[in-house]
């Protein structure tokens, strides 16, 4: 899924990611996506939820590489 996908169609990524962390829970990479899919929904509250889970999932990963 590209950056352009989540701010251009955020919804649809929404409804993808939520079905992809069904499959996968345990993937950061999927978590952050959908706290930017999120955020580009102006749902903060959504967004920082799946934020701290990418947190809880890779305290190991720079913030940086989050990016």
């Amino acid at each position: 899924m590209s950056p352009v996908s989540l701010t251009l169609f955020p919804r649809d990524a929404l409804s993808c990611l939520d079905l992809a962390i069904d499959l996968d829970s345990s993937s950061y990479k999927l978590y952050r996506l959908r706290s930017i899919a999120y955020s580009c929904l102006k749902d903060y509250e959504g967004s920082a939820a799946d934020a701290n889970r990418v947190i809880q999932l890779a305290p190991h990963v720079s913030f940086m590489a989050l990016m």
